[in-house]
């Protein structure tokens, strides 16, 4: 974690030797559209490419919105006695200081458990006047970004999963769509900013996070368009492949997917509707950020295309870095402009001239406070 289509008026189409595939101008940065042109009009049937989710195929990140919605509404499913446990079982070293907050992991998690044990059962008009509940949400966002902080993407990917605890993927599928569709729904993203009362061990908590989803209506087209080339288009991602899959394979988000094309953070037991969401990690499974992307890839996209290499690669962080530069045969990489630092910083021209022959890599600008690219490789938020 918004998305609102508009339909393009403007259609080029492109013609090659496996069929014509159809890819509107639209606001594509002008190397990106030769870029893209390039890849539509020289790959064959039997080719794929590679897309990471949030901040590339759409603005915003979804698995973040859900944590938010989830919080504020208060839709949890494990009783007091596990809440100590959902708070802390994922974290290496609950004494460890977060310097950012001058705080201990130990100190916020007792205090979400204690205002969880305050908050649990009663009715949400009820429980949201209470002091906990604004000491709740500000102290569980705070401890999400301290396990990252802190402990690295391995940690951070899984803490926030911890909080769907005793659901079933049932549940976790409609508090997504939920999610999702209020995220959509929001007149313009925002700055979301939940501070509590100097309460319990950790004291006063703030925190600001960015809110709201948007979906420029040229990624659902640069998706049909390589599936009308035969060019198969997949998601790897570092959300929780759950949460990604209802946004990326809901028809009416645009994409076009099903749930064979999405691979991303997999957690242990089944994976139906029924099950119970799992407590780690699924075993022998790659965890998919970083490397772990590129493992994903090799073992369960690349042997469905003899081996071969994507033909198109799409990110916009470090954590797509080793995709975006580890598979040679790979045409074009394409990557949405956030003011990332290096490595990622070092693949790309920031002002290419808009008459040049595409790189490599290509980076391609947006306006995320307006849900749309910019014609240009500027980040305008």
């Amino acid at each position: 974690m918004n998305k609102i289509f508009t339909v393009a008026a403007l259609a080029l189409c492109l013609e090659s030797c496996s069929g014509t595939a159809t890819l509107p101008r639209g606001n594509w940065a002008p190397t990106v559209y030769t870029a893209l042109r390039n890849v539509l009009d020289s790959c064959q049937d039997g080719n794929y490419a590679v897309f990471d989710f949030d901040n590339t195929s759409i603005m915003g990140d979804v698995e973040m919105n859900t944590m938010a919605w989830q919080t504020e509404n208060l839709r949890f499913a494990f009783d007091t006695s596990r809440a100590l446990t959902v708070f802390t079982d994922c974290i290496p070293a609950l004494d460890s200081l977060i310097p950012s907050l001058g705080v201990s992991f130990r100190a916020l998690a007792e205090d979400l458990a204690s205002d969880y044990s305050a908050l649990y059962g009663k009715p949400f008009d009820e429980a949201r006047m209470l002091p906990e509940y604004d000491d709740f949400k500000a102290k569980c966002w705070a401890l999400a970004a301290a396990t990252d902080e802190v402990f690295g993407y391995e940690t951070g990917c899984l803490w926030p999963l911890r909080l769907f605890d005793r659901m079933t993927y049932a549940q976790i599928d409609s508090l997504t769509e939920e999610a999702v569709e209020w995220s959509l729904g929001l007149k313009e993203p925002y700055i979301d900013t939940w501070e509590s009362p100097v309460m319990g061990k950790a004291g006063k908590i703030c925190v600001s996070f960015s809110r709201g989803i948007r979906i420029a209506p040229e990624l659902p087209q640069l998706y049909s368009a390589l599936a009308e080339k035969g060019i198969k288009p997949y998601i790897c991602s570092a959300s929780m492949e759950r949460v990604v899959e209802e946004l990326a394979c809901n028809p009416k988000y645009g994409f076009g997917l099903d749930r064979s094309q999405v691979f991303g953070i997999r957690l242990d037991g089944g994976q139906e509707a029924e099950d119970t969401v799992g407590t780690s990690y699924a075993k022998g499974y790659p965890m998919t950020f970083m490397e772990g992307k590129v493992e994903t890839i090799k073992t369960y996209i690349a042997p469905m295309f003899e081996g071969k290499d994507p033909v198109l690669v799409a990110g916009d962080s470090n954590g797509d870095y080793n995709m975006l530069t580890e598979f040679p045969g790979m045409r074009h990489g394409l990557i949405f402009n956030r003011d990332a630092k290096p490595p990622i910083r070092n693949l790309y021209v920031v002002k290419p001239d808009p008459e040049s022959i595409p790189g490599k890599y290509v980076l391609q600008g947006r306006y995320f406070a307006a849900g749309t690219l910019v014609r240009d490789t500027e980040n305008k938020d």
